[in-house]
């Protein structure tokens, strides 16, 4: 096991070694939160069904975390509303999905994060178990779904 300096020194190195030229990097914060609670253990048609929906249909109403804020305090935070929003936003029920979304934008508002240059910061300097684990719930029929190392590490690296 490597001691905490030990980390740090590796850490720091792996900071200098440029993006891979063909790496898929996200460069928009909406899409991104969106592709973040969409993107695990969907079917890959299904995701990207959705978020093209969300780019030609929605776009032009949701482009800031404000933004999207305001699409979610329109409807409760229960099935059937969360079920509207994922019709809207991403032409589907993606009910569940919609409620990890609410619980990822509070987690981003508390944060300090609105925006992706505050997201890739954030990235850099974040750790999982610290910065990550745990905080990201939503809870709804006797079930708790939440955003886990997976999904954390797929963020990270979505971000470069």
């Amino acid at each position: 096991m490597l001691s905490n300096t030990e980390l740090e020194q590796v850490l720091t190195a792996a900071r200098t070694i440029p993006a891979a030229a063909n790496a898929y990097v996200d460069d928009d914060f909406i899409t991104c939160l969106l592709a973040t609670v969409v993107d695990f253990q969907m079917r890959t048609t299904a995701v990207e069904r959705a978020l093209h929906h969300f780019e030609s249909e929605r776009r032009s109403a949701v482009r800031t975390l404000n933004d999207l804020e305001a699409v979610l305090s329109h409807y409760r935070d229960d099935k059937d509303g969360n079920t509207a929003i994922g019709q809207w936003l991403f032409g589907y029920k993606l009910w569940t999905r919609v409620g990890l979304l609410r619980s990822l934008v509070t987690f981003m508002r508390g944060e300090g994060i609105d925006s992706l240059g505050s997201l890739q910061r954030w990235a850099i300097e974040s750790d999982y178990r610290r910065d990550f684990e745990g905080r990201i719930r939503y809870s709804a029929e006797g079930r708790v779904y939440g955003l886990g190392p997976v999904v954390y590490n797929w963020l990270v690296m979505g971000l470069g």
